[in-house]
């Protein structure tokens, strides 16, 4: 099962098993019907041969019969008869007696008696009717089993026997009598045997060689490539866009695998792009969380002046109240004559300190207090 399923799956193992069973089918036939006509032409052979056999015969004895010399006849035909391929010989008179056989218990006996039943008419005896003695033949099986075919021509009355002494027919008669002459079709069916069996082997080597090419050639023009191809395919699927296919062929699978080059090729330059993209992110993300954070510190920064500032002015308005009281009353001190040289010098210098914590205030408001922009146009 396991084997049928590997076989199954296997595109060279369907390719070859399919391609055998078409040459298998197709080599049957043709052998069959190779056979089969051969047989026809040799047993078409074989009747002409019988049938050259039994017109030499009539020719060769032709004198002998114009002598009446049966006994010359007879021994001709035994002896024609010695030969491997002639089984029997027999005279038949017009009524269809056993006039001479090579089968010496044979004459005197009717055509019923000696003929054995017919292979091609389907029947157990023999039928007279279906079978006339005038220029007729046939095929049947002897007593040993051995296939026969039996010719049977017409001996004619020719001019030449009508003025011969021996001669007891009237002009009248046209034939004289039949001979029959019976060959064997054991060689033939030898021969037959002997060409089937060169056409099975022939077509077996033939079918083994067709497959053995057919498989190597589909093994080296499809799927030594298609194997390549899926290779690639997974390598890509990998994303390992680096290989490419080595081309050795014009024909589909070349332009196949150029497709897959072109695609590779494409798919890396899609990925490095991605790359570069994916790079130039990362880069703006970074400068822009940068430029946050530096606007962001910004921000805290305006945020704690502001606080600064909203903290400075009601220092220096709380403290500004305080200051100007003492800076009046100071210089009261300083100006009154009553006091003597020494306490208006003391009240100075409480003047003096005092109006340097105002500055002091004063420079705080003015580091507190938002700075109004200065426009101007510029040329980009």
């Amino acid at each position: 099962m396991t084997l049928f399923r590997a076989l199954n799956q296997s595109l060279i193992s369907k390719f070859t098993f399919s391609t055998g069973v078409v040459l298998l089918i197709t080599i049957s036939l043709f052998a069959s019907f190779n056979i089969s006509t051969l047989k026809e032409i040799f047993l078409q052979d074989a009747k002409d041969d019988i049938e050259t056999v039994s017109e030499i015969i009539l020719h060769t004895t032709h004198f002998q019969m114009l002598e009446d010399n049966r006994l010359r006849v007879y021994e001709m035909m035994q002896e024609v008869c010695s030969h491997e391929k002639i089984d029997r010989i027999r005279l038949f008179s017009t009524a269809g007696h056993v006039h001479f056989s090579t089968c010496e218990e044979e004459i005197g006996k009717g055509l019923e008696e000696v003929n054995v039943p017919c292979e091609k008419c389907n029947s157990d005896k023999f039928m007279v009717d279906r079978h006339p003695l005038e220029d007729s033949s046939r095929i049947f099986n002897n007593v040993d089993g051995d296939k026969i075919l039996s010719v049977t021509t017409a001996i004619y009355n020719r001019p030449s026997c009508n003025t011969a002494a021996c001669h007891v027919h009237s002009a009248d008669v046209k034939i004289l009598g039949f001979l029959e002459v019976q060959g064997s079709l054991a060689k033939i069916g030898v021969q037959a045997s002997s060409y089937r069996d060169s056409i099975a082997a022939f077509g077996v080597i033939l079918l083994l060689l067709v497959i053995f090419c057919l498989s190597w050639m589909t093994q080296s023009l499809v799927i030594h490539p298609v194997h390549n191809l899926l290779l690639h395919a997974n390598k890509v699927s990998n994303m390992e866009l680096d290989s490419q296919l080595e081309l050795k062929s014009n024909d589909e699978i070349g332009e196949l695998s150029e497709a897959f080059n072109g695609m590779t090729v494409k798919l890396k330059q899609a990925r490095d792009e991605y790359r570069e993209l994916t790079e130039t992110l990362e880069a703006k993300v970074i400068e822009r969380t940068e430029e946050i954070a530096h606007v962001s510190d910004q921000l805290v920064r305006s945020e704690k002046l502001a606080s600064l500032g909203q903290l400075v002015a009601g220092i220096a308005h709380e403290i500004n109240n305080p200051l100007a009281g003492i800076l009046i009353f100071a210089n009261i001190f300083a100006e009154d004559q009553r006091l003597d040289k020494g306490q208006r010098k003391d009240a100075l210098t409480i003047v003096h300190e005092t109006n340097r914590c105002a500055d002091i205030v004063k420079r705080l408001l003015d580091f507190s207090r938002t700075s109004i922009p200065d426009k101007q146009l510029k040329s980009l």
